[in-house]
């Protein structure tokens, strides 16, 4: 897409100029591209570490209450689910 800044300051100055102004612009545009995917992970992480930690919570309260094998192999996959979500902030 065309930017409307830069096409105005390419009818009115020089390749030099523009081309500063250019640089300037696309390395803000970097960096709030970079600042999206941020947020993006956290709010995707967030939301999955949220569903894995309740489910975890849950199936550890079922077994707790409930001691089967059933139950303990259900706690036991919660347990490695929510150890492969949480390591990669370890």
């Amino acid at each position: 897409m065309l930017n409307p800044l830069l096409f105005f300051l390419a009818l009115q100055f020089p390749p030099q100029f523009v081309h500063s102004r250019f640089s300037t612009v696309c390395s803000h545009q970097r960096a709030q591209d970079l600042q999206e995917k941020a947020f993006n992970f956290t709010q995707n992480y967030t939301e999955e570490a949220e569903k894995v930690l309740y489910d975890a919570a849950i199936a550890s309260w079922n077994y707790n209450t409930n001691i089967t094998d059933y139950n303990q192999q259900l706690m036991v996959s919660n347990q490695i689910r929510n150890s492969k979500v949480f390591c990669l902030f370890t």
